[in-house]
């Protein structure tokens, strides 16, 4: 069997890498669904996957849910997208956090090995927060703003000894 494996990476997190592998009879679909396995993304994530060259632009796009006029990925085998072997695919999410992977394939190999595909071959990186957090309380307007600045200039940068101990004044003696 025929082998696909492609590099993930974040276009925004230099330290994130995964590396995929993928039957080439395995559709696109597959590898939406390995991708956010590999970054721990929930599963039902909406993403579109768009044919990239070595600039990065979007080309052709493929999507996991029915868009009037846009292909399935689960309709699309990777041995019939895929048409280089330098192929890049840029990776979309359409959640409120939208992130862009990239997916580059790195290599073609040819396997007996009946092993089940796609895999997770290799992770470097921790895995980044897929939604954004909402801070309760956070500043409304710009006065808020404007008073959280000056609050955070006025605190000092590392905690001393005695500071360490917040019940404690500062000349209290141990007992």
């Amino acid at each position: 069997m025929i082998i696909f494996r492609f590099r993930v990476t974040f276009e925004e997190i230099d330290e994130v890498e995964r590396i995929i592998d993928v039957r080439a009879t395995q559709t696109l679909k597959d590898l939406h669904t390995a991708v956010l396995g590999s970054v721990k993304f929930k599963p039902e994530t909406a993403a579109s996957i768009y044919l990239s060259k070595d600039n990065w632009r979007k080309g052709k796009r493929f999507t996991d849910r029915e868009v009037e006029g846009e292909a399935l990925m689960s309709d699309q085998r990777l041995n019939v997208v895929v048409n280089d072997p330098q192929q890049k695919f840029l990776f979309i999410t359409d959640d409120e956090a939208e992130w862009e992977l990239k997916i580059e394939m790195l290599r073609i190999y040819k396997t007996d090995v009946d092993d089940f595909f796609p895999k997770l071959v290799k992770s470097t990186g921790y895995n980044p927060k897929q939604f954004k957090v909402k801070v309760v309380g956070a500043p409304t307007n710009e006065f808020e703003k404007l008073v959280d600045e000056l609050m955070a200039d006025d605190e000092p940068d590392s905690a001393s000894d005695d500071d360490k101990d917040p019940g404690k004044e500062a000349g209290d003696e141990e007992e």
